[in-house]
């Protein structure tokens, strides 16, 4: 057990949590049978001899429930993880760009919307949601820079109207 990483098996969720739990219970039992085979029954007297034959006998005995318990905890687990529910997730976009709309995948399906930017996705197995909005963010930097052209040109042109009259500014009085 020391060279296992507790943390990434828990990290599996019931099923790590099932295999640690019959590990720690094959460890227990493999100890425990050790011990009765290393003690020498000779040194026992005939009373203490059957007192520590009934512990073993008990201690393996709830060792084996123990493993039991642990191998349908494990299978229930599994049998989790075999059959997933489905969720169902109504997904709502706004704004809605006719133009240029929203792109949205799950789990490599194209999801595709009405014209109120909704959606129906079903989830079963990974639960992975990618929206796909590099066209709207495109498009926006894009006009960004035509409104930025379009402000520095409109403040020359309005510097070069106002140079150019008398009756714009304060003028000469």
């Amino acid at each position: 057990m020391d060279n296992l990483d507790v943390v990434a098996i828990l990290g599996t969720g019931a099923t790590g949590f099932s295999f640690l739990m019959l590990f720690i219970g094959y460890k227990l039992t493999s100890d425990v049978q050790n011990k009765i085979l290393d003690t020498s029954l000779l040194d026992f007297e005939p009373e203490k001899l059957k007192i520590w034959e009934e512990m073993a006998g008990k201690q393996l005995n709830n060792t084996r429930i123990f493993l039991g318990f642990t191998l349908l905890f494990l299978m229930a687990g599994l049998a989790i993880l075999i059959h997933r529910p489905e969720a169902e997730v109504v997904l709502s976009l706004t704004p809605v760009e006719a133009e240029h709309p929203t792109i949205l995948y799950i789990q490599n399906r194209k999801i595709t919307l009405d014209e109120n930017g909704k959606g129906l996705i079903v989830l079963k197995d990974e639960h992975a949601l990618n929206i796909d909005n590099s066209t709207v963010f495109s498009k926006l930097s894009k006009l960004e820079a035509k409104l930025s052209a379009s402000t520095t040109s409109e403040n020359a042109l309005i510097q070069q109207l106002s140079d150019n009259t008398n009756d714009s500014g304060f003028g000469d009085f």
